[in-house]
């Protein structure tokens, strides 16, 4: 035990003085480590929160790329697939139907049909669309590159042609009201295809926005000699429906540039780099 009974005056004050001081220090260092403690939590907290911010977003980036790597591989399989244009409807009526409706407004309408030679899923698929078309009062005819002089080797997907002339537009020319009107039922008919998925991922067929062929060239003119359908003769009085192999190297091409729309905007284009 203290012999605190024993301490002189002067003794006692000066341990009580120490004693006091060394309270007093001992609550201001508990202070500072308070304040410390504090402070390095606050630190360690947005380390921390830094740390979960970086993994959502690391995580959300995984999601993406899965996400897209499910889309490509959708696309490419979609591509592989034999084509159809609804001709068959099971437990529900034809889709032929709902794309082709209104097309006997084109009825006698004569449609040159080339399919890529040696494909059997083209051929099925160009024997549909014939079917089909023949339906709505359309006349097909099957042609191939002795008729059109145009070889489709090596082409994919599908294209649509209406006649044309390069002479500026006379209202009063019967040939050329024509051609308007072939030029409407081959836009149609591109949509319609369109519709039925026959496009190469987000592009249409081609024809949606009006392919021509331009029939009245003069004979030795540059036009005529610059023209890839300089040999289709007779010369086209129809439609003209070119039915390549299935776009697989297309689909391909168009899923390594990012699957772009009709517009060009990429399907992985974040909204504040689209407008860059």
């Amino acid at each position: 035990m203290w012999p605190f009974s024993e301490m002189s005056l002067s003794a006692a004050t000066f341990v009580g003085s120490v004693a006091n001081w060394t309270l007093l220090g001992s609550l201001v260092v508990g202070l500072l480590s308070t304040f410390v403690l504090v402070k390095t939590t606050d630190v360690k907290e947005q380390y921390w929160a830094e740390d979960r911010r970086q993994s959502s977003e690391h995580i959300a980036t995984l999601n993406n790329e899965s996400a897209k790597l499910t889309a490509d591989n959708l696309a490419l399989q979609t591509a592989l697939l034999p084509r159809h244009v609804g001709l068959i409807g099971i437990d529900e009526q034809p889709k032929a139907k709902t794309w082709f409706a209104g097309f006997e407004r084109w009825a006698g309408t004569k449609i040159l049909i080339q399919v890529v030679a040696g494909d059997l899923e083209a051929q099925n698929l160009a024997n549909e669309i014939a079917i089909v078309l023949s339906k709505y009062g359309w006349k097909p005819e099957f042609i191939d590159e002795t008729r059109s002089g145009y070889s489709l080797n090596l082409s994919e997907g599908l294209s649509v042609f209406s006649p044309a002339s390069y002479k500026a537009w006379d209202p009063k020319d019967e040939a050329q009201q024509r051609f308007s009107v072939l030029s409407a039922a081959a836009v149609s008919l591109a949509l319609a295809l369109t519709n039925a998925g026959l496009g190469v991922g987000s592009y249409p067929v081609g024809g949606t926005h009006g392919l021509i062929m331009v029939v009245d060239f003069p004979p030795g003119s540059d036009g005529a000699l610059s023209d890839p359908f300089r040999n289709f003769s007779p010369k086209l009085d129809g439609v003209y429906l070119q039915v390549g192999s299935r776009p697989v190297a297309a689909t391909v091409a168009w899923i390594k540039a990012g699957r772009p729309d009709a517009s060009g905007k990429r399907a992985d284009a974040s909204p504040a780099n689209s407008h860059k």
